[in-house]
């Protein structure tokens, strides 16, 4: 029987040459046996490596060409590669330069792989070049229904380090609740950091404290300029602390824009910091500063929305409030340094809503003249539709004295009052 099914198998391989067709031998064969061993061949069909010429006994060994050693040790098979052997067995040809022409592909994925936590791990589920990228039926990482697309890579990490996978309250899994994770996932926003873009796509491994630093200073460089330059900079080159993730967390980062860090920020300092400590103080300096101009500022945005429901042009004072406003948001870089830099980032939006302060005065008094001059128009409205109410009801008892007159009762007293 056996001897049946690669002599058919090399018939149909010999037919499909003709064709101009790719399949094997092992193709074959396979498509005729049971689903699971069946369903490699579908997977085949649509891989990037047999686009690219490669064929079954390239990885997994033997002799395509022949019946009595297609699977024989004596030519190489090696059936189903063990974990180390998997990626051993990737690696051979995604380090090989002469494998892999096209430059913009790193061909230095085995050794990252190597040197990183999944590739030193010794558990029996360490995920190996598989494990992400598939065996049969890899496609390209451009392809939107890759696994490892970057919309799609969140999904694929969480299904390892998912709710559960750790009891560490700051675990990967709260990723999909921060802030990061909502603008990934969510909003589908490829600029967000997904998982591989801070711990690394080959060689994932757990952030330290300096690479923290140097992972959010990526995108926050303005943030990571300020906190180089001041006190907190100098003290995590000496001692280590603190990090980014000491005010902002690790997994499960808040948002962190002007509105959200009022009344917080003391509460960060005493993390370190004693209570009444001069730092503290600064802090809460910080806090009750920015906490202080954000609620004018929200003053004024309440009163220029009642100006514009009253009818008066407001687009000054909007553009002052949003200048303002502009300035606040410098702010929130800036106290990264702790310098008094704030303080006159802060300064300046006070400029900007006194001058808006001083457009409230007039619109106020311009509300006021459109109120006097609504009455009025009121008041001259309310007096014609008197006047014409008076007139109407002076025609009414006229025409009914008319009609009075005009009837025969009225006829024959006047008739009689003659005769007397």
């Amino acid at each position: 029987m056996r001897v049946f099914i690669f002599t058919l198998s090399a018939l149909l391989l010999l037919a499909s040459g003709a064709m101009g067709a790719v399949t094997t031998s092992c193709e074959s064969c396979h498509s005729a046996l049971d689903q699971r061993k069946s369903e490699p061949v579908s997977l085949w069909k649509r891989d990037i490596h047999r686009e690219a010429g490669l064929g079954c006994h390239d990885c997994h060994g033997g002799d395509p060409q022949s019946l009595e050693s297609a699977m024989a040790p004596s030519s190489g098979f090696v059936g189903v590669p063990n974990k180390r052997g998997s990626v051993d067995l990737c690696g051979g040809c995604h380090s090989d330069t002469g494998r892999i022409p096209d430059p913009t592909v790193a061909t230095d994925q085995t050794i990252q792989y190597l040197s990183g936590s999944h590739g030193t791990s010794n558990k029996d589920n360490t995920p190996t070049c598989v494990t992400c990228h598939g065996s049969h039926g890899i496609i390209r990482v451009t392809d939107p229904s890759s696994p490892v697309f970057p919309t799609r890579v969140v999904s694929l990490c969480i299904q390892c380090h998912g709710k559960g996978s750790t009891d560490d309250e700051t675990g990967p899994w709260r990723y999909l609740e921060d802030v990061h994770g909502r603008a990934r996932v969510q909003g589908r926003n490829t600029s967000a950091p997904a998982c591989h873009d801070c711990h690394g796509a080959h060689r994932a491994t757990a952030l330290t404290t300096a690479g923290t630093q140097m992972i959010c200073g990526n995108c926050h460089t303005r943030e990571y300029e300020y906190f180089q330059a001041g006190p907190h900079g100098e003290s995590l080159h000496l001692t280590g602390e603190p990090s980014c993730t000491r005010c902002h967390g690790y997994h499960g980062i808040e948002a962190t824009g002007i509105d959200e860090i009022i009344g917080r920020i003391t509460d960060n300092c005493q993390g370190c910091h004693q209570v009444a400590s001069s730092a503290w103080g600064l802090g809460r300096e910080i806090d009750e500063n920015l906490g202080g101009a954000m609620s004018f500022l929200d003053s004024l945005r309440n009163m220029s929305e009642e100006f514009r429901l009253a009818g008066v042009e407001t687009g000054g004072m909007d553009k002052l409030n949003q200048e303002a406003h502009g300035w606040l948001v410098r702010v929130e870089s800036a106290i990264h340094s702790v310098d008094t830099e704030w303080e006159e980032l802060t300064g300046m939006a006070k400029v900007k809503m006194m001058a808006s302060w001083d457009l409230a005065r007039d619109y106020n008094l311009e509300k006021g003249i459109r109120k006097i001059i609504l009455l009025l128009i009121a008041l001259l409205a309310v007096s014609i539709f008197a006047l014409l109410a008076f007139k109407l009801k002076l025609a009414e008892r006229d025409q009914r004295r008319r009609q009075l007159l005009g009837s025969p009762e009225a006829r024959q007293r006047e008739q009689e009052h003659h005769r007397k």
